[in-house]
């Protein structure tokens, strides 16, 4: 789907710096509502980017096509002169690291703290009971 330019910028609240919510070597990425609700997070090229119009192309038609659970959606898109925006869905509480991985990581690291204490604990009664 292709988005105006000025239903990105009223979206985004002109691209402003409260709905910034991150910067990347591509460019900037925003938070946004656009009219009839949906959240949106849009990722505006940079012109220092070194990803030019034939990366924007492939990327916006490659995602066209992705569906799993582990991408997140493309909704469209917007090209102004030299400003390439895609528009995506916008996934709010947490990072995507977070909803790819969920809580497995943190459980992991939790019990790698957990082996360790024991190994420890379990090393000292050792190292004590010998002496």
């Amino acid at each position: 789907m292709r988005f105006n330019f000025s239903e990105i910028q009223l979206a985004t609240d002109d691209f402003s710096k409260d709905n910034l919510l991150g910067e990347r070597g591509y460019g900037h990425i925003y938070k946004g509502k656009l009219q009839d609700g949906q959240q949106i997070a849009t990722k505006v090229r940079k012109e220092a980017s070194t990803q030019g119009f034939t990366e924007f192309q492939s990327e916006v038609y490659v995602l066209n096509f992705a569906c799993h659970k582990n991408i997140i959606m493309l909704l469209g898109f917007c090209c102004k002169e030299n400003l390439n925006i895609l528009v995506y869905e916008y996934i709010c509480n947490k990072s995507l690291y977070w909803h790819l991985f969920g809580e497995s990581l943190f459980t992991l690291k939790a019990q790698i703290k957990s082996f360790i204490s024991i190994f420890i604990s379990s090393s000292n009664d050792f190292s004590s009971s010998q002496y």
